[in-house]
């Protein structure tokens, strides 16, 4: 019986009349990773992005972040939620201080309620406005610059002579809000490093909180007892306390 010319139970790639393909091999490919583990869930596909925007960071086994102690880091985020703290006490003290604030600047609800606009509007214009000329900035001298920013703005408020004085002063009073908790994150999620960035963002937003819960009836109730300027000398010392903590605990980054 004749022999055929090839074995049909051979591969087509050991035919001697055809060319040997060479198929990738996938077995030992790695699946696809973030600069903080691999990418399965849209959290750490979220969070996965941060790195950059916080800047390049050292690489230990296999993972990114900066080395510090949980010591620093919990007294910086401390320190930093001083500040959101400030900004959470001056964004709603007002509403409960509306009223004597209407009486000692002889004015009536509607000129009442734009001190409270102001401020909002000072957030939507100054926010953008401040976060786009930080992002190159060295973040922790740029978050001690806001806080300066913030805390004359209330000084301003707290001397301000007369009502369009105030607006004024309302108005420069917001512009540093959003641009602060952008900094403070960031400085944050820097110093706490991949493992721990989620928690220490949350801990910084925290001050804004803790300041409704407790800060604003707090500095309602001095405002009622001392007058209603002392909400603004109170975030204004808080915001220079914050200044001093954050020089202190933070790193240059």
């Amino acid at each position: 019986m004749a022999t055929p010319l090839f074995d049909e139970r051979r591969t087509e790639g050991s035919r001697p009349d055809m060319p040997k393909t060479n198929k990738p091999d996938y077995s030992n490919v790695e699946p696809e990773t973030s600069p903080i583990g691999p990418m399965t869930s849209p959290l750490s596909i979220l969070t996965g992005s941060i790195p950059a925007v916080t800047g390049a960071m050292r690489t230990v086994s296999g993972r990114t972040g900066p080395q510090y102690s949980t010591k620093q880091i919990v007294v910086a985020v401390i320190a930093l939620a001083m500040g959101g703290f400030a900004i959470g006490v001056t964004e709603f003290a007002i509403m409960g201080l509306q009223r004597d604030a209407r009486a000692d600047l002889a004015i009536n609800e509607f000129e009442g309620g734009l001190l409270i606009s102001f401020y909002a509007f000072g957030v939507v214009l100054g926010s953008p406005v401040l976060a786009l000329m930080g992002a190159r900035r060295e973040r922790k001298s740029y978050g001690m610059f806001l806080l300066g920013f913030f805390a004359v703005a209330h000084l301003l408020s707290f001397i301000a002579p007369n009502y369009e004085m105030m607006l004024v002063s309302r108005f420069l009073s917001g512009m540093p809000h959003g641009a602060y908790f952008a900094t403070a994150a960031l400085i944050a999620a820097h110093m706490a490093g991949p493992t721990r960035r989620a928690r220490a963002i949350a801990a910084v937003l925290s001050g804004l909180t803790i300041a409704n819960m407790a800060g604003v009836p707090l500095v309602v109730w001095l405002g009622q007892l001392w007058g209603w300027r002392t909400m603004f000398l109170v975030a204004a010392l808080i915001a220079i306390g914050t200044m001093v903590a954050v020089g202190f605990a933070a790193p240059r980054q």
